[in-house]
């Protein structure tokens, strides 16, 4: 079974946990966020996230972090830990990627499938309301 870190700078991580536990309506003790702090330094995050990341994998097959930034602190240290099939990386998450996530994790989908299943989602969550009501150019004002 699949397990899910939620990997982001600040408290950003938390917060999408709590956001997406709420609108769902319940927890998931097979997702974990962590949050690395604006100033901790690299090697005790590092050592952080090797703990909860050791953890993780003691009871599931497969981990997917889930991080917010493709080149920042959080995905660096991340990618120091990135094993194909086992520990895989996937960057930008917003909230309908990470509800998407936790609902894949409970259906079983296999770690390589749930890659290009939630980025797609991710991709496709993000619209422009003016687009999507059919006002371009300012039609609507």
């Amino acid at each position: 079974m699949l397990g899910i870190l939620v990997l982001t700078h600040g408290s950003l991580g938390k917060e999408f946990l709590d956001a997406a536990f709420r609108i769902l309506g319940q927890e998931d003790a097979s997702v974990a966020s962590l949050c690395i702090e604006w100033d901790q330094d690299s090697a005790s995050a590092q050592e952080k996230l090797r703990k909860t990341l050791k953890k993780l994998q003691e009871s599931h097959d497969a981990v997917l972090i889930l991080t917010d930034l493709f080149g920042g602190t959080p995905t660096n240290l991340a990618m120091t830990f990135y094993k194909a099939g086992k520990v895989e990386i996937l960057t930008g998450m917003n909230l309908p990627m990470l509800i998407k996530a936790i609902l894949m994790r409970k259906s079983e989908t296999p770690l390589l499938d749930a890659l290009a299943i939630l980025r797609e989602k991710g991709q496709s969550a993000i619209v422009s309301v003016s687009e999507a009501l059919g006002q371009q150019d300012g039609a609507g004002e």
